[in-house]
């Protein structure tokens, strides 16, 4: 399953280019990471093939607006948490917000799978969607140019380290 996604994938975004990154990332953080697109690797991979900063660029924007949807899911389940939690909930939010709540959406983005959790949790609690998006955008945005440009850097290393002979990509 793995490797028809990887090489399906690579397939599509070869031939899409920047709005397949765009579509793949924006998938993987709309369904929260249920619907496993190995978007890193991708970013990585192609880093030497298309435009580092505009494939960061695209693919955070990507991100982010998934993003959005794993908040508006959250949301939707405000009313069935409230029910059961309705007193820690207030202050969840209080605290949350308290506590810098930014960075933990920041730091949230950069670790597998936390990118989803917190936007669905974020949902839950009715964090300001502004606040939100903004602090999700600049934090995919980051996180994306850093492993497009490790792979603008590193692709042609790992190959010879592998001895994989691709000339056609790079």
């Amino acid at each position: 399953f793995l490797i028809s996604i990887l090489t399906g994938g690579y397939e599509f975004i070869y031939r899409w280019g920047y709005l397949g990154m765009f579509l793949f990332n924006f998938l993987e953080t709309a369904t929260i990471s249920l619907f496993p697109l190995p978007t890193s690797f991708f970013v990585f991979s192609f880093g030497k093939i298309l435009n580092p900063f505009l494939l960061g660029v695209i693919s955070g924007f990507g991100g982010a607006i998934g993003s959005v949807f794993a908040y508006i899911l959250g949301r939707g389940f405000k009313d069935v948490i409230e029910r059961k939690y309705g007193k820690y909930l207030e202050r969840t939010r209080r605290n949350f917000d308290k506590y810098k709540a930014i960075w933990w959406i920041v730091i949230a983005n950069f670790i597998p799978l936390g990118g989803g959790v917190i936007a669905v949790f974020c949902g839950i609690i009715r964090f300001d969607l502004k606040r939100f998006f903004i602090a999700v955008l600049l934090s995919k945005i980051a996180y994306n140019l850093i492993l497009s440009y490790s792979g603008y850097y590193s692709v042609t290393w790992l190959l010879d380290l592998f001895q994989f002979n691709l000339p056609s990509l790079i």
